[in-house]
Order: C-alpha cells, then sequence, then structure tokens
C-alpha cells in the first residue's frame, strides 16, 4: 500500500511540474506576442507622415486606430 501511496504523490508532483512548464512556455509566448504588436504599432505609426498633404479645394482628415486584440 505505501509504494502506491508514493506512485501517486510522485504522478501529482510530476503533473504539477508538467503543468508549471506549460505555463511558462505560454507566458513567454504572450510576453512574445506583445512585443511583436508594439513593435508593429512602432513601424506602422512611423510609416505615416506627419502630417497630411495640403491640397488646394480638398478636405483630409484621418485618424489612427489600434486594431482589437486577438488574444
Amino acid at each position: 500500500m505505501r509504494h502506491h501511496r508514493t506512485a501517486h504523490v510522485d504522478s501529482a508532483q510530476e503533473a504539477l511540474l508538467t503543468l508549471g512548464r506549460l505555463v511558462d512556455q505560454v507566458l513567454e509566448r504572450i510576453r512574445i506576442q506583445r512585443a511583436r504588436v508594439e513593435l508593429a504599432e512602432a513601424l506602422q505609426r512611423h510609416l505615416l507622415p506627419p502630417q497630411l498633404p495640403q491640397l488646394p479645394h480638398i478636405a483630409i482628415a484621418a485618424r489612427y486606430t489600434v486594431p482589437s486584440q486577438c488574444t
């Protein structure tokens, strides 16, 4: 009976260790994805002209919107 309990504790500890590793992987992927989104937004903002062109008889308006995140 003692061997059975030890095996149960060992398997529970292994399951928790595996779960911890998986959580670490997910958190790292989230961090990387956030960094990618921030980089993409910065690149897009730097590609935009600092101001809209002035054209006769034409009114131009624009705004920058951040898309909803799919995380």
